[in-house]
């Protein structure tokens, strides 16, 4: 017997852009139906003032729902030195591939770059107890993002 969980996402971009520009993140991508003994969701806050806050959120989602099962303080803290480390791998890809396309970092984005990215993060764990008869949901957040149950 496992968890059987219908979920959904509602988002949209800010006014004046398009959802590419859109800098928020939710994961799993594929939400219709979930089941398993433990199932895990994710998402975040990109922020407009960061550079490249849509990969950092992305990141972030990503790597706590590919953590320990239980979210805790420190777990918490794990998935975002995890996601840190990832981050770091995915800014010299970034990099690379500018620089390959022509189009290298420009003075007036090194600062941002050297700043970095920000996000909120909320992940929620449903954890299907022992004989399968009751769940229990444990949430974490880093920021802003509230998560009413």
């Amino acid at each position: 017997m496992g968890l059987d969980i219908r979920a959904g996402v509602l988002w949209t971009p800010k006014e004046g852009n398009s959802e590419a520009e859109c800098e928020d993140a939710f994961h799993p991508q594929n939400l219709r139906d979930r089941k398993g003994r433990i199932l895990r969701f994710a998402m975040a806050d990109g922020a407009s003032e960061g550079m490249l806050s849509g990969a950092w959120a992305k990141i972030l989602v990503r790597s706590f729902c590919r953590a320990s099962p239980r979210p805790t303080a420190s777990s918490l803290r794990q998935v975002v030195s995890r996601a840190c480390d990832s981050w770091e791998t995915w800014k010299t890809a970034y990099l690379k591939k500018r620089e390959e396309a022509g189009r290298p970092v420009q003075w007036w984005e090194e600062e941002g770059l050297a700043t970095g990215p920000f996000a909120t993060l909320l992940g929620v764990a449903f954890l299907l107890r022992e004989g399968g008869e009751t769940c229990r949901w444990d949430a974490a957040a880093m920021g802003d993002t509230c998560l009413f149950g």
